[in-house]
């Protein structure tokens, strides 16, 4: 049997909020992914559209 490490709450609340920073890095990575794919579209759909 292994014993669990005591965290102390300071330890806690840092975890916590390494936890936060990390998902809020991951959800702008994501948004901003999605805007890129938006913005290529568009200027793909742009390029295609003029004559030459």
């Amino acid at each position: 049997m292994t014993r669990q490490p005591h965290l102390s709450d300071q330890d806690v609340k840092h975890l916590e909020l390494l936890q936060s920073v990390i998902s809020r890095l991951g959800n702008n990575s994501f948004l901003v992914k999605g805007w890129c794919i938006t913005l290529d579209s568009t200027l793909i759909a742009v390029a295609h559209s003029r004559p030459p």
